[in-house]
């Protein structure tokens, strides 16, 4: 998922989504509280192939190719899935996660009992301008720019939601922390606007 916005206030700034990370569970919150209920995760590792456990951690990691994600499944029903990168995606991989699952252990789970929570969005997007972040790092409060450990500088925005930039000098920024798509778009804005209100665009002067 990709779009651009041209704005007098933020120049030309463009984005992409380029993680959504999804948590879910497979069993039914009323059921969970009536028994403690288990998915046989080891009995999945032993009939499917695209999966795989990594030394003493819980969790039975699930690749899938089309869409290209991983899956972390637990015993408890819960599950983390990361990787896609379109909202419409998230459906379909767990559609086929619990039809495979079904099929393997010979359960009944249902799609439509299965509430997926967005809980991250992770976005690549640029100004297309450098930013001075010697000068950010004076005049912007919440950051942090250590450029001798890590190049990017590190911006925790609240408003309009909390999230966390990393800045680097090309005018380049990844977003992480959003939970909502519709959140990317505004919260990009508004940094840039921050950013033109401080005149800390490189080439600002100039245009």
């Amino acid at each position: 998922m990709e779009s651009k916005k041209k704005s007098d206030e933020t120049r030309s700034l463009t984005y992409t989504i380029q993680n959504i990370v999804v948590k879910a569970n497979l069993f039914i919150t009323d059921d969970l509280k009536q028994e403690k209920l288990t998915l046989n995760i080891e009995e999945i590792s032993k009939k499917w192939d695209n999966t795989e456990f990594k030394n003493r951690f819980p969790g039975l990691f699930i690749r899938f190719t089309d869409p290209k994600c991983v899956i972390i499944l637990f015993s408890s029903g819960n599950l983390i899935l990361t990787g896609l990168k379109l909202f419409n995606h998230i459906e379909l991989v767990l559609l086929k996660l619990i039809t495979e699952i079904n099929i393997s252990l010979n359960s009944h789970f249902k799609m439509s009992e299965v509430e997926p929570e967005v809980v991250n969005i992770v976005v690549s997007a640029s100004y297309d301008d450098k930013i001075d972040l010697n000068l950010t790092a004076l005049l912007i409060e919440n950051v942090i720019y250590e450029p001798e450990i890590f190049p990017a500088l590190i911006y925790k925005s609240i408003k309009p939601v909390k999230c966390v930039f990393l800045v680097f000098n090309n005018g380049k920024v990844i977003l992480t922390g959003i939970k909502d798509k519709d959140d990317i778009e505004p919260t990009l804005i508004k940094f840039g606007k921050l950013l033109k209100k401080k005149a800390l665009f490189v080439n600002q002067l100039n245009i």
